[in-house]
Formats: C-alpha cells, structure tokens, sequence
C-alpha cells in the first residue's frame, strides 16, 4: 500500500514539477527509507530492498507523470489549434 502513496507521489511530482524538485523528494524518501530499514531489525538484504524499491517506484511514477504532461499539452495544443481554425472559418463565412 505504501508503494501505491509512493507512486502517486512521483506521478503528481512529474506531472506538476521539474527535475530539482523532484531530487528534493528523492533525499526525502532516501532518508525516511533509511530511518525505516535501520529500526527495523532486518538482514542487509531486506535493508538495500526498503531503500531501494520506494525509489524505484517514486522514479517510475514520475516518468508516468512527464509522459502524461507530454501528451496533454500535446492534445491541448491540438485542441486550441482546431478552435482556432474553426473561428476562423466562421468569420470568413460571416464576412
């Protein structure tokens, strides 16, 4: 469950910021994760896995969230495009 929060995070994180704020939440999680794996007591194995997936996933969720602010302002910018032409149409017709 804590996985899904992680990549919700990093979704919103890309769909919303750039780079250095995500960095910003990337030491975050680093240093919650780490906190996390050493007062829990666990092998070195379990230990690399608690830093390292929540990583991998706040990553992986804000790749989905660059990808999907691409795609938006892609299909915006064809939409805006397709009012304009339109307009323009209807004032030729008017005029």
């Amino acid at each position: 469950m804590e996985y899904v929060a992680v990549a919700i995070l990093g979704c919103a994180v890309g769909a919303t910021f750039r780079l250095r704020f995500l960095l910003g939440i990337v030491l975050l999680v680093l240093a919650i994760s780490l906190v996390f794996s050493l007062s829990h007591g666990s092998g070195l194995w379990d230990k690399v896995l608690i830093i390292l997936v929540p990583q991998a996933v706040l990553q992986g969720g804000y790749f989905v969230g660059l990808v999907s602010r691409g795609v938006f302002s892609f299909l915006y910018s064809k939409l805006n495009f397709a009012r304009g032409e339109a307009e323009q149409l209807r004032r030729q017709q008017d005029g």
